[in-house]
């Protein structure tokens, strides 16, 4: 994913990210526990959204990410 995310920013000087919570390992854990624990896969170290900033941003600083926000009461 990162690697695509990298090919995008070169061409582009925006990126939507939209469902961009998905992939955070709290609700891909949870979404997807009983399939995990079945084939023994274990919590990634950090989120993906953390290295794939910076990275992004080590290469092209003037990228703007622009997220979907899910606020709930």
């Amino acid at each position: 994913m990162k690697d695509n995310l990298m090919k995008v920013v070169s061409l582009a000087d925006g990126v939507r990210c939209d469902m961009a919570h998905l992939i955070l390992n709290d609700v891909f854990g949870k979404t997807w526990a009983e399939e995990l624990n079945a084939w023994s896969y274990e919590r990634p170290q950090s989120e993906f959204w953390e290295y794939a900033f910076k990275e992004v941003k080590a290469k092209y600083p003037d990228t703007v990410f622009l997220e979907e926000v899910y606020l709930y009461l």
